[in-house]
């Protein structure tokens, strides 16, 4: 999912691989569905230091500093498909060979191979994917869509000097009617539980992961029919509706303070899961400290 809001919340959403790294030595924080509690114990609305000192020339506008190069190897590579979804704005699918992608050590040191990418629209850098699926809420009209893979200390992976990267273009159509990507109605189901922590990033923003059982993550089926256990999260900071979650882990670059953070689980055709009459979704609230920015 992401663009920035009046509040910059670029949340990028994406399939993941559970534990996210500590940062700032703080433990993360868990917010747990109606239907998860037993199970813990156990085991649309449619959402960037120079020589000198200063840190602004080089972040980008997600908060987080534009990355040095890092050398990679030749087996690395990366491919871009961006089609419109059914209901609103696109939906973009990642495929990489020779790499791993690793949520839990973003912001970490570089290890070969591993790490996540960094997500342009139009030339303009909105966020970080931490797997191979994201939504993007995106106008109608024609848009560029680039990735570069990136170590976990967001240096940009290289061959041969230049970046492992991948650029598509989409055109998203009009489409008449609500673009909100609402489906009246529920699925009661019985078997759904979710859990969600959330942690500041030791660069910018906050590391989320969104814990499941007996439910499947469908992004190739978004907006399409319903299948039982299966579809995708929405996304709400501070009660207001951001976007689609497509995967286990997410980045959401927020400016320093406090925010709620609420996922809830959807069928492929947005309705919300209920168990026992309440929505299947988990709440979780984060401080953001101000040396996150830096």
């Amino acid at each position: 999912m992401m663009i920035d809001t009046k509040r910059r919340l670029t949340a990028t959403v994406a399939a993941g691989s559970l534990l996210l790294a500590s940062c700032a030595g703080q433990d993360p924080t868990e917010g747990v569905g109606p239907a998860a509690d037993a199970a813990a114990e156990e085991t649309d609305d449619d959402a960037a230091a120079d020589e000198d000192g200063t840190a602004a020339d080089h972040q980008d506008a997600s908060g987080e500093d534009e990355p040095e190069e890092e050398a990679a190897t030749d087996a690395i590579s990366v491919a871009v498909e961006a089609t419109p979804d059914p209901m609103t704005g696109v939906n973009v699918t990642v495929t990489t060979t020779g790499f791993r992608w690793a949520p839990e050590h973003a912001s970490g040191g570089h290890v070969d191979g591993e790490g996540h990418a960094h997500l342009y629209v139009d030339g303009e850098r909105v966020g970080r994917l931490y797997g191979d699926h994201v939504h993007l809420p995106l106008e109608p009209g024609e848009h560029e869509i680039r990735v570069t893979l990136n170590g976990n200390d967001h240096s940009d992976l290289v061959v041969d000097g230049e970046v492992i990267e991948a650029t598509t273009t989409v055109e998203v159509p009009e489409r008449g009617g609500s673009m909100a990507g609402h489906a009246h109605g529920a699925h009661p189901t019985d078997g759904l539980a979710v859990r969600v922590t959330a942690e500041p990033d030791a660069m910018a923003g906050v590391n989320v992961r969104v814990e499941t059982e007996g439910f499947t993550w469908a992004p190739d089926h978004a907006s399409g029919a319903h299948v039982d256990g299966e579809g995708h999260g929405h996304l709400y900071v501070d009660g207001e509706r951001l976007g689609r979650v497509y995967g286990e882990w997410f980045h959401l670059s927020l400016d320093p303070g406090s925010y709620e953070i609420r996922v809830t689980l959807n069928g492929n055709d947005h309705a919300d899961y209920l168990v026992e009459g309440a929505p299947v979704e988990a709440t979780v609230t984060v401080e953001v400290p101000e040396s996150s920015m830096h």
